[in-house]
């Protein structure tokens, strides 16, 4: 969409017949009745590099568009007279979204504020972001703000304001402006106590969010009542000691649901101090100590609450006894709590009207009580990620609790039987998740036939599944299934695909399947997710795939025994992620990767024998962010065709390439991570890779590099640098001991001369220094050990002389980083199952929303280090993840 061709679609390359139908491309959503645009989600999670500018004149032909996001599209402004102000020509327009963009609002805000028609604007930065926003004032608000006198909700997070007067310059003036405002997010900002009374000019708000700003002590309630029509607060991770009351002053009748919570908040007296807020329907209490005897107890005093979160809280032993006595209590979570010791036995009995109960990552063991089978209205169960056990079939308590809908009890220590029998009288379960587990046989009910149509169905990771439950015949209405990691012999369960003919996903990787892949024998129209990576699959990958499943997002394939050529029809529009690493394949790769799957984003065809070039001059991926082509037995210069400008991610390592590091590199403004390690590389490191500003993984050992490191690298973010194994030279000097978040670097077997240099000391982050096999000289400085974080040192076979230092025998071992994968995994909270519910019973899949997790991925390099003790030489493998 933008000039410079970063944004997310390429709109020419959807020119063939039956692809013109932008309604049914993903991220675009259409009136049903008029067939016109009215959302367009060009939000993404890899904008880098230099950024681009806005051009509004590429929406306006979207006259019905209604919401427009552009979150984390690394805008830096707008083309000359292209600015958002433009946007007012779309009179629809009630929503935009510009969160985590590089772009002062000063500039933004003057841009937006003549756009009438906005009900909703979402603005703001997160803590932490790659880029930084100065500190915003009021002053920077243009007087000629026309106002945003229709906004219903406003975000403003993260900009570091503490001048309320920021807000009213919105609207038009204190008086004036914001009147509708329902909804106000300030995130993230500096305000204190002072900022509720200041609120009242806001007559319509009724959710109000100030996580994380300075609202510290005692608050006062006189304050937060004139908010008449409040019903929504959240204060989370302030650090407030209690709501404070004077004679005479009147309950805040109006507000529904409160958020609280911080590790340095004194939780006792502030649950104390909740009586004010006597219609409360839901109470957040997070990652707080609120294991005094008292704090429990008193929040029986609220006696209309229904909902109560104590995520992330240590609780003391008594807890549950003191919640039984909440008798309007539906919903309880106390998950991912800080808690060591057995599940409490006491409590459990008078739980008889929850409905949703969360002890998910809890810190429990023991054995379930029998109690448990009283609470006959329980419809959401989460038991997830504790150290229970027992065999779930050996009382009733299971054949008891039949309003069960939701069951989550993976990663425990759980005996459950194969047939899954306990759950025979079980009519409304659509989610059922056993991962983790260990699988027994049992004998009874071998073949019956169940009263649920699961939607959700998880066992993966078990200990003993060596078949499906025979169950699973039976289900036709499923659309996430996750069986990997499981060794399961045979074929695909390819029947799994033609019973559910709205499966939305299948995970299968990590398990025995062998033979040939065979796909449904009748087009299956909402498959996205199919995942057989790492299993025994032989044969030829099947030349009808895009037709066969046309609405195929994600396919990996990687780790089997497939061979042959990549059929032409393996992609389609909707394919995002692409990976048949690690298999026989032979040829070339099909133009129509290219052509045929213009949202590819991830391809990674490592380790086959491949041969060939990637992409053809005239035709390439315009989005391809992640690109594996390590092992492909490229040989001769490095191509053009796979430096695209598109890349986050290279690997070209393991091949044959020879010549010079091409000087157009410095194009790749995006790329975080490039590894052209192990070719046959020569002459210098360009200095034009110092124009790669986002860079953090650079990796081009075992070649025939020589000359200096260009001095320039210092400005660079690196975090991991691999020049191991070439013929570089010259003296260190200061050149990479500036780099203030550098973890590995690895220059072992060079020329370099000289000394390590005293500023060493500076590299707080550093686990990894190899200099083996160099000519540095000198003493080894003692500021080596200012790095508390140091897990290996090898600066064996060079000149060095003097004491080896004391500190150096004292090194930590670095944590081991954990294999990433992208996958769908159902959140805990209520709400988000609510909304997953939904998404996984709408015809549209949004993967990316709707209460899933994604684990989405960078670089998943293994880096190999070699370093020397006094008598041995070792190898260590690792891989740099995020």
């Amino acid at each position: 969409m933008s000039s410079n061709g970063e944004l997310s679609v390429d709109w020419a390359g959807y020119n063939e017949t039956d692809l013109i139908d932008c309604c049914s491309w993903n991220r675009v959503k259409c009136n049903l009745t008029t067939g016109r645009v009215i959302e367009l989600n060009l939000a993404t999670r890899f904008g880098s590099g230099d950024g681009w500018r806005f051009n509004a004149s590429l929406l306006l032909t979207f006259k019905s568009l209604q919401v427009l996001l552009l979150s984390y599209g690394n805008i830096i402004g707008w083309t000359k007279n292209e600015g958002f102000s433009k946007l007012r020509q779309l009179p629809n327009l009630k929503e935009v979204d510009l969160q985590n963009n590089p772009i002062h609002p000063k500039v933004l805000l003057p841009s937006l504020c003549s756009i009438s028609s906005l009900e909703v604007l979402k603005l703001g930065v997160e803590v932490g972001a790659s880029f930084s926003i100065p500190a915003y004032n009021s002053s920077m608000m243009s007087k000629k703000c026309g106002g945003l006198t229709n906004l219903r909700q406003l975000w403003f997070r993260g900009y570091g304001i503490s001048d309320i007067n920021t807000l009213f310059a919105l609207g038009g003036g204190a008086n004036s402006g914001l009147r509708k405002l329902e909804k106000l997010n300030l995130n993230y900002n500096n305000f204190n106590s002072t900022i509720f009374s200041s609120l009242k000019v806001f007559p319509s708000l009724k959710q109000l969010e100030l996580v994380e700003n300075k609202i510290n002590g005692n608050i006062k309630m006189n304050d937060i009542i004139v908010l008449s029509n409040l019903k929504h607060l959240d204060l989370r991770g302030n650090n407030i000691e209690s709501f404070v009351t004077t004679k005479g002053i009147k309950r805040m009748s109006s507000l529904r649901n409160l958020q609280l919570g911080s590790l340095n908040s004194n939780s006792s007296r502030a649950i104390q101090s909740l009586k004010p807020f006597s219609s409360l329907k839901s109470l957040s209490y997070e990652y707080s100590d609120l294991t005094a005897p008292t704090t429990v107890y008193t929040l029986r005093n609220l006696s209309t609450l229904e909902y109560l979160y104590l995520t992330g809280s240590s609780l003391n032993d008594n807890f549950l006894a003191n919640i039984g006595q909440m008798t309007s209590l539906k919903v309880f979570s106390v998950a991912f709590g800080r808690n060591n010791g057995t599940l409490p036995n006491q409590g459990w009995c008078e739980l008889k009207h929850i409905e949703d109960l969360d002890f998910t990552n809890s810190n429990f063991e023991g054995t379930l009580p029998s109690c448990l089978g009283n609470m006959t209205s329980l419809r959401w169960l989460s038991l997830a990620g504790n150290n229970l056990h027992g065999n779930i079939a050996s009382h009733s308590i299971w054949r008891r609790l039949t309003s069960l809908e939701y069951l989550h009890i993976a990663d425990n220590q759980f005996e459950v039987p194969l047939s899954f029998s306990q759950f025979s009288n079980h009519t409304k379960l659509i989610n059922l998740n056993v991962g983790y587990n260990t699988i027994i046989t049992d004998t009874e009910f071998q073949n019956w036939i169940p009263n649920f149509q699961l939607e959700f169905f998880g066992i993966e990771g078990c200990i003993n599944l060596h078949k499906f439950p025979s169950f699973l015949h039976y289900q036709y209405d499923m659309r996430i299934l996750l069986i990997s990691g499981n060794q399961l012999p045979g074929n695909f369960p390819t029947w799994l695909l033609e019973n559910n003919t709205i499966l939305a996903a299948i995970y299968g990787g990590d398990n025995a399947f062998n033979g040939s892949l065979k796909l449904p024998s009748n087009c299956h129209l909402h498959l996205e997710t199919i995942d057989v990576s790492n299993n025994k699959l032989n044969g030829h990958i099947p030349a009808n795939m895009s037709l066969a499943l046309p609405k195929l997002i994600f396919l990996n394939m990687s780790q089997n025994y497939l061979e042959g050529l990549i059929p032409s029809k393996i992609c389609g529009i909707h394919l995002e992620f692409l990976d048949i690493s690690a298999n026989i394949l032979s040829g070339g790769v099909p133009s129509d990767l290219a052509i045929g799957s213009p949202q590819l984003f991830y391809l990674r065809l490592s380790n086959n024998k491949l041969k060939g070039k990637i992409f053809s001059e005239e035709f390439w991926p315009h989005i391809l962010s992640f690109l594996y082509l390590n092992d492909y037995n490229f040989e001769g210069p490095l191509p053009s065709n796979i430096f695209l400008r598109s890349l986050i991610v290279l690997d070209a390592s393991r091949n044959n390439f020879t010549g010079e590091i091409p000087r157009w590199i410095m194009d790749n403004t995006r790329l975080l991570q490039l590894d052209l390690s192990k070719n046959h590389l020569e002459g210098l490191i360009p200095v034009e890779i110092c124009n790669l500003k986002s860079i953090y993984i650079l990796a081009i050992s075992e070649n025939r590099l020589s000359g200096f490191i260009p001095s320039c690298m210092s400005s660079l973010p690196l975090e991991h640098i691999h020049l191991e194994k070439n013929q570089l030279g010259g003296e260190l000097g200061h050149v990479l001991f500036n780099l203030s978040f550098l973890i590995t670097l690895d220059l072992g077997y060079n020329n370099f001369t000289g000394i390590i240099p005293h500023t060493i000391g500076s590299l707080n982050t550093l686990n990894y220094l190899l200099l083996r096999n160099n000519q540095l000289e000198g003493q080894i400085p003692t500021q080596i050990c200012m790095l508390y974080k140091l897990s290996i040192v090898d600066l064996s076979f060079n000149k060095l002389y003097g004491p080896l230092l004391p500190c150096l025998s004292n090194l930590t071992r670095a944590k081991k980083d954990a294999h990433i994968r992208m996958a769908y995994y159902p959140t805990t909270s209520k709400d988000s199952w609510l909304t997953f519910l939904g998404w996984i019973r709408s015809k549209r899949h949004y993967y990316n929303h709707h209460g899933l997790i994604i684990r989405s991925f960078l670089m998943d390099v293994e880096t190999q280090v070699q370093f020397s003790t006094k008598r041995n030489s070792y190898t260590y493998k690792r891989r740099i993840l995020e």
